[in-house]
């Protein structure tokens, strides 16, 4: 009956009103006339359950009283039986209302699934006194309060079955759409019920983020963006959807508690939640956070809000501008059409309004966008976007949605995109971010490889064959080069050798500074090839340190018998983790500089670079004379290290300015200072506490950068990804700017 009654107002709307229903989707018609030839199929519960369990299992919401399918959920199921009429039958008992007629546990009742999700909901009724008592108590319902319902069914049993149908909800079908909103009925709330209850939301979350601040005492701040931008001002009518934070640069680790900080409180309920966007509903306003986006405070503008910024509203009008690269892709998972159109409408009304244009002059803000392309860059690469969006993007698909624009918005819009093609920092950034995501997978490969392979000091040929592998053009006793460009004057340098143990006639002898804790280790031979793993314990063994004037602690290892017979490297057993956040290794010092410069010359430059040996022993850079004659003869030296950071966290290469054996060279030290700044990358200068690679080079214009590590010489150590790749650029600019 339900159907038929459904089938019989789509006829006859298409057949009577279809120049209207094409007007809001051209496709509406074609897709309303192949509706009405589907079948009908009824779905269990339980076995809905059981797809999205297989395949998607984020459209199930999970308690401990009950398993639910929600908004994601639904969708998925539409999509899944697209060529059916689907109905959802006979739910858990618990999941409906205590009316429902029930049996066997399973609720008498089935939902009609079709547009955003469920259309119409229908079941039977409790029958009498006793079913309805029954089925209160099961839902946890006082009977008192149901006294008058419940004198009801005892004076007139009866079996009664019904539907309620959502008219807003048939509406979005019929045309379309997607959000409810462009179809009410009656308006829910009105803008001036809106905006102050916006601004509630923005006090809470400040509020919540001072204590978070005060208690664990990171100072952490965040950003509003997005539409609210425009819309506070009156620059445009539509009601955003939601509220939009990204964070200013600050340790990942108080980002993830905030957002847990703020889970813990009821007031905030998760809607969607993966390890990048955080999307909570806060005083019934959706709020998105979305971690991988930080800008720095010199973009942002102060609120009324402690700790919470915001973008200019030129900002915002370019970000929506480059929204449309994304809307405009298949990897697009919502309406196009219907998003477009509201894209327009805002950059139509913002610019109808904003009277200061040449703050939208297109040089003005190449820094901030270079800024924003590295956070579209770290998101596309979190989703697993195989390319840079807007380098691909074909503006001729703007065309159609801007053929009634006013022709000065118009000549903006494309010139816009002209300026970023033709800019060549924007452009070179794109391509950079372009050739990674393309070779993603092969830099994930290498290093997980390379991270954990043994290359103790004088083990260290092994592990530079491999990951120079068809690069080497020059080898001495006290390092390798690869030499990919005779005219460039820059030579990157890194030491391959890595603090550990070695094992002669069965004892374990410390090369370098390793701080080791008990556990496992594993044991490998001179080629690093893996001949067992044992245990060991730690052996404390302070000494005193000329460098740091104090003593400190070197631990021996005790370990159970090993073969007297062979030489061994010994190091700690670790389970390497390449995510999208953070790189978890047994010791980043040095082979995620390696890594770097391995990735650089397969992928990216043609640098030359040189990977040293001994230098964890020898404390003070190579000895070798053939290499240093070889060194000698480039004009700028790039040190690449690791340093141990309490903050390693936080985005950004720290630049070693000098160090107790290394004076500062202000010269290089100013070069590579406006290379960063050119760039809008954050850094950290710093003083080193030992001797590098570059100490016997001082006179050279030489200087060291350092990716941030949680530990070195350690059993556990971890970086930031961000900052792999903020390094790799960097390496990349001073190989081609640099001369």
């Amino acid at each position: 009956m339900i159907i038929n009654y459904l089938k019989y107002l789509v006829k006859n709307l298409v057949k009577t009103h279809s120049a209207e229903l094409n007007y809001f989707n051209e496709n509406n018609v074609p897709r309303l006339l192949k509706w009405l030839n589907f079948d009908q199929y009824n779905l269990l519960f339980t076995n809905a359950i059981k797809i999205l369990d297989e395949k998607f299992k984020e459209g199930i919401d999970r308690t401990e009283l009950l398993l639910n399918i929600n908004s994601k959920g639904e969708k998925f199921l539409i999509n899944y039986f697209s060529d059916k009429i689907l109905w959802l039958d006979n739910f858990p008992e618990i999941n409906v209302p205590f009316y429902q007629k029930s049996k066997d546990g399973f609720a008498i009742n089935s939902d009609l699934l079709m547009g955003i999700g469920e259309i119409v909901g229908s079941g039977e009724r409790c029958f009498d006194y006793n079913e309805t008592l029954k089925s209160l108590l099961n839902h946890k319902n006082n009977p008192q309060n149901y006294k008058w319902y419940l004198e009801m069914k005892e004076k007139t049993p009866m079996i009664t079955s019904g539907f309620g149908l959502g008219m807003e909800r048939l509406m979005l079908f019929l045309i379309g759409k997607n959000d409810i909103r462009e179809v009410q009925l009656i308006p829910r709330e009105t803008d001036k019920e809106i905006l102050p209850k916006m601004t509630e939301t923005i006090k809470i979350i400040a509020a919540y983020l001072q204590e978070f601040n005060k208690k664990e005492g990171p100072n952490l701040r965040i950003f509003l963006k997005g539409s609210y931008i425009h819309w506070s001002k009156k620059l445009i009518e539509r009601v955003p959807n939601d509220l939009d934070f990204g964070f200013l640069n600050g340790p990942l680790i108080w980002r993830q508690k905030f957002i847990t900080f703020l889970l813990a409180e009821k007031f905030a309920v998760p809607i969607r939640v993966d390890e990048n966007l955080k999307i909570l509903k806060i005083n019934n306003i959706n709020v998105e956070f979305i971690l991988l986006e930080t800008i720095p405070e010199e973009f942002l503008e102060k609120t009324e809000w402690e700790n919470i910024w915001k973008t200019s509203v030129e900002s915002a009008f370019f970000k929506k501008i480059l929204m449309m690269t994304y809307v405009l892709d298949d990897v697009y998972p919502h309406n196009r059409h219907q998003k477009m159109t509201s894209i327009i409408a805002d950059l139509v009304m913002f610019w109808n309004k904003f009277r200061n244009k040449n703050l939208l002059e297109y040089s003005l803000h190449k820094k901030e966008f270079l800024v924003g392309s590295w956070n579209s860059f770290f998101i596309y690469l979190y989703y697993n976007y195989d390319r840079m969006l807007e380098i691909h993007f074909d503006v001729k698909k703007l065309d159609k949605y801007l053929a009634n624009v006013l022709p000065d918005l118009k000549d903006f819009i494309y010139g816009f995109f002209d300026y970023v093609k033709n800019t060549k920092s924007i452009y070179d950034l794109g391509m950079f971010f372009d050739k990674i995501q393309k070779n993603i997978a092969k830099i994930n490969k290498s290093l997980t490889d390379f991270l954990n392979f043994p290359s103790l000091t004088g083990f260290e040929e092994p592990f530079i064959k491999k990951i120079l592998i068809g690069k080497i053009t020059k080898s001495t006793k006290g390092g390798t080069f690869s030499l990919n460009n005779p005219k460039k004057n820059t030579l990157f340098i890194a030491h391959t050798d890595e603090v550990g143990g070695i094992v002669i006639n069965g004892e374990v002898f410390n090369q370098g500074s390793p701080y080791w804790e008990s556990g496992i280790f594993e044991v490998f031979d001179k080629n690093g090839e893996k001949t067992g793993q044992i245990s060991c314990q730690k052996a404390d063994n302070l000494i005193f340190s000329d460098e740091k004037q104090r003593k400190i602690n070197r631990p021996n290892l005790v370990c159970e018998k090993i073969d007297q017979k062979e030489i061994y490297q010994i190091l700690p057993k670790n389970k390497l983790n390449v995510a999208k956040f953070v790189i978890w290794a047994r010791n980043h010092d040095n082979k995620i500089s390696n890594l770097v410069l391995k990735t650089l010359v397969d992928f990216i430059s043609d640098a030359n670079i040189v990977l040293t040996t001994k230098e964890e022993i020898q404390l003070q850079g190579t000895k070798d004379k053939e290499l240093i004659q070889e060194v000698e003869n480039y004009k700028f030296l790039i040190n690449l290290d690791v340093s141990e950071d309490e903050n390693w966290d936080v985005e950004g290469v720290k630049i070693r300015v000098a160090d107790p054996f290394m004076a500062y060279n202000s010269d290089i030290y100013e070069k590579v200072k406006n290379l960063f700044n050119e760039n809008g990358l954050e850094f950290r200068p710093f003083f080193g506490s030992g001797s590098t690679d570059i100490t016997n080079f001082q006179n050279q214009n030489s200087i060291t950068l350092s990716i941030p590590a949680s530990k070195i010489h350690s059993n556990n150590s971890k970086i930031l990804l961000k900052n792999f790749f903020y390094l790799l650029w960097i390496c990349k600019e001073i190989n081609d700017k640099f001369h």
